[in-house]
């Protein structure tokens, strides 16, 4: 599907789960793998694909979005 698609969260990192995908996906952004314009998975499909709650994938992209990205 797209670079998310072999992404796999670490429940067991103190890390909280939300900011590890917004820290991929920043990652994924300043790589080049997403470019300007470039749609994002919705925020149903990816939550769907990574088992987590839409409200997870909500909070990542809000804040990646707060940020500028």
């Amino acid at each position: 599907m797209g670079p998310l698609t072999s992404f796999q969260l670490d429940h067991s990192d103190g890390l909280p789960v939300w900011m590890q995908l917004r820290n991929k996906i920043a990652y994924l952004i300043a790589s080049g793998s997403y470019h300007e314009g470039d749609k994002l998975p919705t925020v149903r499909v990816l939550a769907d694909e990574l088992d987590v709650s839409q409200n997870t994938v909500i909070r990542a992209y809000m804040d990646l979005e707060r940020e500028g990205y």
